[in-house]
């Protein structure tokens, strides 16, 4: 089975992470990061701790620990070598309705 990705999610010694598959143009979008959205002025949403939470801001995260979200194994190093690109289709839109894309800055190994 082939993939279009320029990634796959391996194994290394601190655990899981996405790594390059093929080099990455500088600024390519490599993944979308999405899951619910928690709102820290909620007391049930503030208590949620695990290990894939996304900040947007100082109000809003995205918990990532959804399986699909392939993009919360991303970063997981002592020298990180991408970026993320915070966005809302427009400025009425809903904070539900926000994405958040990861880009690569460089081209290297792992992401």
């Amino acid at each position: 089975m082939s993939s279009n990705k320029p990634y796959r999610v391996g194994r290394s010694r601190t655990g899981l992470g996405l790594f390059a598959t093929k080099p990455i143009k500088k600024g390519a979008k490599i993944v979308r990061y999405f899951g619910p959205l928690l709102d820290s002025r909620k007391k049930k949403d503030d208590a949620i701790e695990n290990k894939y939470l996304f900040e947007l801001n100082g109000r809003w995260t995205i918990d990532g620990s959804v399986r699909k979200n392939i993009a919360r194994y991303i970063n997981h190093a002592c020298k990180p070598n991408a970026e993320s690109d915070v966005s809302a289709p427009s400025r009425t839109s809903s904070p539900a309705k926000r994405s958040t894309t990861i880009t690569a800055p460089t081209i290297s190994r792992p992401i």
